[in-house]
């Protein structure tokens, strides 16, 4: 059995040994169908004291293979905070709390029962003897245990010590957060801003460093740096860690960025502090446990169990402070389970339950639209749904039913129902195919929410129903018609409204033209095409010709309108032919481009196809992101001594010297010391698919390409086109890494002369200078074209 799986059995009997103390569990009621939904269970873990409450936490009396143990003081938090790192990095160690003098008998039990026989076993000290005496040591080895200490000559340099031993026994290097290796820095002589850090420090392997909160010692600044320390996350408002302190940390060598997370008292810094980890790790978000926020023993012995759960720790106090209760209840629709560490002096059972109150979830609702004569109805919810035809999924087709005006309730036929989920929008929605016939008034739309559930927790959705209403619009119609000289160049465009049954719609018969001699030939239609998707027909003419001046008529009675029982469109539309002698011009021109939705330019050193080779990409969002990128260099030399990097910001030249032949420096080496270079990291960041020597590697100064910025231009024609392509359309100085993409469906429907073109760009766009030009050919909607004569060049502005 793994160690995290026994930690599944050490929950069930601490809650048995928690019964047994007399201290009580809480049970939190299903929640009625229609209703609310609450948080799965609350479970405590308590013992009589400090030390029994971390021996629940941490002991599982059936397994017995647990060799790892981190031992600390439990009247001094600042070792405790500083060991859950350390346990983590040694690899799921148990942290337990001991007084300085003398080993309690149940922590003494707690250490035999779960290593048991297992040899060879290791207990880790933190903190000098003051702390955990030299006794206990002592006792611990005369009974079989590998005893190590990790101690400084206070609580600051005990910190430094242990961050060391962090990057040690974690493969060389400590952790990282947001692509950084990270710490955090919190204040030495209190506890307060530093509770909720523990269970991340542990689970993601992260130094906790300590300050008096006016200075940084000169130990400390070494210390981030003997660790690799890229960033620094301060604990704690000014009051706690200075401006001057996170200064002087932006100051150390090694660290790229800094933060602060403080609230203004221990629970919202907590909370911020939880929101800040939950945004890059969300798993951290559907777990909470409950800790009191007027000690520190308990949230220490919680670092184990956040970190097997990825949960955050959250400090309280009675009442329920209200920046935790609004913190959970903006968080209860991922909020699937909370716990608590200590017994009911610590975190009375009012507050737990204040707490369960605020994870409460209301039903996601539903909203229908479902429209006389549609085969559809569409439903939109409040939150993201599971998805799919399984169970609870938001496309069984039974979860949505139809009844008729005479009680008669039929289901969704194989149509089915298509379930889509926009994370960008948060628009969440189900297209509801039903059986024919149509929909028609007084039909009523029903979802069975309860069969539907939430995303990410057990919640299922509120019912709802809708009723069909009667649609006795009329539909309308707009033509626009052009004379010509002969039947193939001459069209009749036709614009429907919303409400009309395109079907009902037949070119052939329901046009008619009056010719402007009494007595003369109408023309006749072919049947017309729909304009992809849009309410535009064009229909060509078969025989005859359309004059200027002439009309061309929509019979009345000839369209009708989508509802079940149609409405015919009551009057005749028409239209005259008006002539058409100007070709399509090119009036305007605007332009936009950014780095934001461009390509990052990077360089993979030579070889660059083998193992040993370091890539080197721009970052978003920095001054080296997009088209920018493409203006830097990689130098690589080949000397001896210790690897070096420099950056010039004015040449723009990165050069990293490193000691190539004889095979001695590898590629993560150099990709490290590139990162670790505080300007690099600001513009740049090295990664190595293959670690190897770099022997071999091609020392020269090499650019970094690939670059592209997102072009965004829009020409402005002076009148509406038939057609055009990204291919009509070409650009000066202008290097396209994509092809261009012009929306000419939309324009056709729509009527409108105006086109938006984007296309990825490694060029510099100058205004006035930097032009657009169309082809000969585009045409407009009298079929007339764009010809060498028109303007097809204008000069490019921002937009």
């Amino acid at each position: 059995m793994t160690i995290r799986n026994s930690r599944v059995m050490k929950r069930i009997v601490a809650a048995v040994a928690t019964a047994a103390l007399g201290t009580s569990l809480l049970a939190l009621p299903s929640s009625p169908i229609g209703a609310t939904a609450t948080v799965a269970a609350t479970a405590r873990f308590a013992g009589a004291d400090r030390y029994a409450t971390t021996n629940a936490v941490a002991n599982d009396p059936i397994v017995t293979n647990q060799t790892k143990f981190v031992l600390a003081s439990g009247t001094n938090f600042a070792d405790g905070l500083a060991a859950s790192a350390l346990a983590g990095a040694l690899g799921n160690a148990s942290l337990l709390l001991t007084p300085p003098d003398a080993l309690p008998a149940s922590v003494l039990a707690t250490l035999t029962s779960m290593s048991g026989a297992q040899s060879p076993k290791y207990v880790v000290i933190v903190g000098g003897v003051n702390a955990v005496s030299a006794n206990i040591a002592a006792q611990l080895a005369s009974i079989g245990y590998t005893v190590s200490r990790v101690a400084g000559t206070d609580r600051y340099s005990t910190a430094d010590a242990v961050a060391a031993s962090v990057k040690l026994n974690n493969s060389g290097a400590i952790g990282t957060f947001g692509g950084y290796r990270t710490a955090f820095l919190a204040n030495g002589k209190g506890f307060a801003d530093a509770l909720g850090a523990s269970g991340v420090a542990y689970k993601l392997k992260l130094p906790i460093f300590l300050t008096d909160g006016t200075t940084l010692s000169a130990g400390t600044a070494a210390a981030m740096t003997a660790a690799g320390v890229q960033q620094v996350i301060v604990l704690g408002g000014t009051a706690a860690v200075s401006d001057d302190v996170k200064s002087a940390v932006d100051a150390v060598t090694g660290v790229i960025t800094t933060s602060r997370i403080g609230g203004a008292d221990r629970y919202e810094t907590a909370t911020l502090f939880a929101s800040t980890i939950g945004a890059a790790e969300p798993a951290f978000l559907t777990r909470l446990i409950l800790v009191s926020g007027t000690d520190f023993p308990d949230a220490l012995a919680a670092s184990q169990l956040a970190s097997d759960d990825s949960a955050s720790i959250i400090p309280v106090t009675d009442p329920l402070p209200a920046s935790v209760s609004a913190f959970i209840a903006a968080n209860s629709a991922t909020i699937a389970t909370i716990e608590t560490i200590g017994g009911t002096a610590a975190v009375s059972a009012a507050t737990v339950t204040a707490a369960a109150a605020a994870a409460t979830l209301a039903k996601p609702t539903a909203t229908i639209v479902a429209l006389d004569g549609s085969a559809t109805a569409t439903v939109t919810f409040s939150a993201p749904l599971t998805d799919g035809a399984g169970a609870a999924g938001a496309e069984v087709l039974t979860s949505y039913t139809r009844t008729n005006a005479a009680g008669v309730t039929t289901y969704a036929h194989t149509g089915g129902v298509a379930y889509t989920y926009n994370a960008t929008t948060g628009v969440s929605q189900a297209i509801v195919t039903f059986a024919a016939p149509v929909l028609a008034p007084n039909d009523t739309i029903r979802v069975l929410g309860f069969s539907i559930a939430h995303l990410t927790n057990s919640t299922t959705v509120a019912g709802a129903s809708a009723t069909v209403a009667v649609d006795a619009s009329v539909p309308s119609a707009t033509l626009v018609a052009y004379p010509g000289a002969a039947a193939a160049t001459q069209k009749v465009w036709v614009t429907f409204s919303a409400n009309t049954l395109l079907g009902s719609f037949v070119g052939t018969t329901d046009l008619v033209h009056t010719p402007a001699v009494l007595g003369g030939t109408p023309a006749a239609f072919n049947a017309c095409a729909q304009v992809s998707t849009s309410q535009t027909y064009t229909c060509d003419i078969a025989t005859g010709t359309i004059a200027a001046g002439e009309t061309v008529t929509l019979k009345a009675g000839s369209i009708s309108s989508k509802a079940s029982t149609p409405v015919l469109n009551t009057a005749a539309a028409s239209a005259t032919a008006t002539a058409d002698i100007t070709p399509p011009v090119l009036q305007s021109a605007r332009y936009s481009t950014s780095a934001v939705g461009g390509v990052q330019a990077s360089l993979t050193t030579s070889p660059g196809t083998t193992a040993g080779a370091v890539t080197v990409t721009a970052r978003a969002g920095t001054a080296a992101a997009g088209n920018a990128g493409n203006a830097w260099s990689l130098k690589v030399t080949d000397a001896e001594g210790a690897t070096a990097v420099s950056v010039n910001s004015t040449t723009k030249v990165v050069t990293v010297t490193a000691n190539l032949t004889p095979a001695t420096i590898t590629a993560i080496n150099v990709a490290d010391a590139l990162n670790g270079n505080a300007a690099f990291s600001a513009l740049f960041i090295a990664s190595v698919a293959v670690s190897a020597n770099m022997d071999g590697t091609v020392t020269t100064v090499a650019p970094l390409t690939g670059g592209t910025d997102l072009l965004t231009a829009v020409a402005t024609f002076n009148e509406p086109l038939s057609a055009a392509v990204a291919g009509n359309f070409s650009f000066s100085n202008t290097v396209i890494g994509t092809a261009l993409t012009a929306n000419a469906v939309t324009n056709a429907g729509l009527l409108t002369g105006v086109l938006t073109l984007t296309a990825q760009t490694a060029d510099t766009f100058v205004a006035g200078v930097s032009t657009i030009t169309t082809a000969v050919g585009v045409t407009d909607r009298s079929s007339l074209a764009a010809t060498a004569g028109a303007t097809l060049t204008v000069a490019m502005y921002p937009s």
